[in-house]
């Protein structure tokens, strides 16, 4: 029910409910911290909140859902500063998460895709061009499980943007290009231009 609720945008509703559960009943807290964690986030206790991810994470390994809030809360909060901590993060993910073992939406494709949209916030071209290369990768690597075209538009329209970032134009806009050439209807040709930090001044 709460995550039904906070689905729904009722967040107070959401932190309400997680008071409800009976912490000494469950064999594993991991989902509850995770969820407590989120809770903590949308009432500004961050520290809390990274404590909560960090013992989510300790105990359930393979979730890949507390390493992405963490390179989040990290790369939010100051990009530049906290790469070490965002390496950590990642390193931990990768060793840990098994998408044969764990099925969930998010992968470390979302892990690579948020840092690699975090870094190019902070104006980190390469670090940003790094991330969304290794998105494509382990996108590819899973491409059982996704398949739909929007997943891989968004991965190369992000490396498009890195390179921009980085100065590579040309390079930018030939991928850029190709994704808007393979992409069917006004509507979507449209978001993808609004994607792009180059717009589609060429089209």
């Amino acid at each position: 029910m709460a995550v039904l609720a906070n689905n729904a945008g009722r967040s107070a509703d959401f932190r309400k409910l997680l008071t409800r559960i009976k912490v000494e009943t469950l064999k594993d807290k991991s989902y509850l911290d995770y969820l407590l964690a989120i809770a903590d986030l949308q009432v500004g206790k961050t520290a809390e909140a990274e404590r909560r991810l960090i013992d989510s994470r300790n105990t359930a390994s393979y979730a890949i859902e507390p390493p992405i809030l963490l390179a989040g809360i990290a790369g939010g909060r100051n990009f530049k500063a906290n790469e070490a901590k965002i390496d950590e993060i990642t390193a931990f993910a990768e060793k840990n998460f098994d998408e044969n073992k764990y099925v969930t939406r998010t992968s470390l494709v979302s892990l690579h895709y948020r840092i690699g949209t975090l870094a190019l916030a902070a104006k980190r071209c390469d670090r940003a061009h790094t991330a969304f290369k290794k998105a494509q990768d382990k996108h590819s690597l899973i491409g059982k499980y996704w398949t739909g075209k929007d997943i891989r538009n968004f991965l190369e329209i992000g490396e498009a943007n890195a390179l921009r970032c980085q100065g590579k134009f040309n390079d930018a806009y030939a991928i850029f290009n190709a994704v808007w050439q393979r992409t069917p209807g006004k509507e979507a040709r449209d978001t993808l231009c609004e994607q792009f930090i180059g717009g589609c001044s060429k089209q």
